[in-house]
């Protein structure tokens, strides 16, 4: 009976050969590391092939572990996957490959080695103030942290000299990826901060169950400026005064995506990054993003500091048409914010979509409104 199954076997392989028949995979081909949740492209490569392609999850042993789509055309050559995501749920992280099966021509593949699928990175983490800084008190300094992947809300917590103060605020969500909040220096509830050092401030989870924490990672001060002694004295000029000299913030926006020109119906991330090249501090405010084919939205962006940036949104699109899309957006659309100069606020690109046979590869952009 063995070698009956053998010799079937062998007549099969025989005859995709001798049709010229054969599917390949090309992505993941062994070595990848994909995070859980990320969308990535499996891609593969085929010759006298048509119908329906089956894709699997294989486990490192090389038996199915699960399937990952039932039926994709052949001919598309790829497909986006949420990474850990089957017919039946999900999938743990670990060491698989990918296996493909024509099923109507009996014709399949597998990776060529194993890739990782692996676990998001969990935590948290305080930019500023990271140690060092001098704070005055009754001013306003911008807290930022990194958070990733956590779900629970968090408050920030004042220390001095490792013992709690209080909160300076409570229960908020602190998004994915930076996070940033503008504080009254000093301030937390119930309280006053006295003027000295051996500050840090904590970012730690609400939720008892599982709890994330981080803190500045050395201490911070904070002092009392010296009083004005001196009168300010204006001078009338044509009916106008020499004022004090206002330092404003200068906010821009920039668009990123890299230099891989999509095909149709193919995923291209497009990121958004807000800078305030000013002297002064931005408050909160918003940006609108256009993008052909979505329409607009609005992203909230954080307050920032002087001479700083922050990433805002990073998104990933596609289309179901060939030429040139355009990408636009502003920053305080409403002009809510007073700047030094209102005309940088706006930076319009477009991305080519393209067919097959063209040249992907172009230079990356990363342009900024300043830039124009």
């Amino acid at each position: 009976m063995k070698k009956i199954l053998l010799f079937a076997i062998a007549g099969l392989f025989t005859a995709g050969l001798a049709f010229g028949q054969s599917i390949t995979v090309t992505a993941p081909n062994g070595g990848e590391h994909w995070i859980i949740g990320s969308t990535q492209q499996i891609t593969w490569s085929h010759s006298g092939v048509s119908g329906n392609v089956r894709i699997n999850l294989v486990n490192a042993g090389g038996g199915a572990f699960g399937t990952i789509v039932a039926a994709v055309p052949v001919a598309d050559g790829h497909y986006a996957w949420t990474v850990g995501q089957l017919t039946t749920g999900p999938v743990p992280a670990g060491e698989y490959r990918i296996g493909l099966y024509a099923s109507n021509q009996d014709v399949d593949d597998r990776s060529d080695a194993t890739f990782s699928i692996i676990s998001p990175a969990v935590g948290l983490s305080i930019q500023t103030p990271s140690g060092g800084e001098s704070w005055e008190i009754g001013s306003t300094q911008p807290i930022t942290w990194t958070a990733l992947n956590i779900a629970a809300n968090c408050r920030l917590i004042l220390l001095k000299n490792d013992q709690i103060l209080g909160t300076i605020r409570d229960s908020f969500a602190p998004g994915q990826g930076g996070g940033s909040w503008n504080w009254t220096v000093g301030n937390y509830a119930g309280g006053l901060a006295p003027i000295g050092s051996g500050y840090k401030v904590r970012i730690q989870t609400v939720s008892n169950a599982v709890i994330y924490s981080a803190q500045s990672a050395n201490s911070f001060s904070i002092f009392i400026a010296k009083p004005i002694t001196k009168p300010i004295i204006f001078h009338p000029i044509e009916n106008e005064f020499i004022r004090l000299r206002i330092e404003l913030p200068d906010l821009v926006v920039c668009l990123i995506w890299n230099g891989s020109r999509p095909m149709v119906q193919q995923d291209k991330r497009i990121k958004v990054r807000v800078k305030n090249i000013g002297k002064g501090a931005a408050p909160a405010t918003t940006c609108n993003l256009y993008v052909e084919g979505h329409g607009t939205r609005s992203i909230p962006v954080p307050a920032l500091a002087a001479n700083t940036e922050f990433i805002i949104y990073s998104q990933q699109f596609k289309w179901a048409t060939l030429g040139h899309k355009t990408v636009r957006t502003t920053v305080d659309p409403a002009g809510q914010v007073k700047e030094a100069n209102e005309n940088n606020n706006k930076i319009e690109k477009s991305i080519k979509v393209i067919s097959p046979h063209l040249n992907r590869y172009v230079l990356s952009t990363d342009i900024c409104s300043d830039q124009n």
